[in-house]
């Protein structure tokens, strides 16, 4: 797992569900079905507003397959890379 933070680019279906990503200067295609992902609420007393949040694999036009969890941050107004897994 690689923690991450960064910007990225997404595209998503009309569902909301990721179609494609730009991340550190590649185009991944989603090659899976996206998955949404929860918060961890258990240390929290108060929960917090949802977050849009994915995890979906996505692979390159030259067959680079990574694992992708991203998030969007919605007092940016953009989405972000939280993991990436090989």
């Amino acid at each position: 797992m690689t923690l991450i933070g960064a910007d990225v680019a997404l595209w998503t279906a009309e569902s909301g569900q990721p179609e494609r990503l730009v991340w550190n200067g590649l185009r991944y295609r989603v090659s899976d079905t996206p998955t949404q992902l929860e918060a961890d609420t258990s240390f929290v007393t108060h929960l917090p507003p949802m977050i849009p949040a994915w995890r979906f694999q996505g692979t390159t036009d030259m067959g680079e397959s990574l694992i992708f969890d991203v998030g969007f941050d919605s007092s940016l107004q953009r989405w972000c890379l939280l993991n990436t897994y090989r």
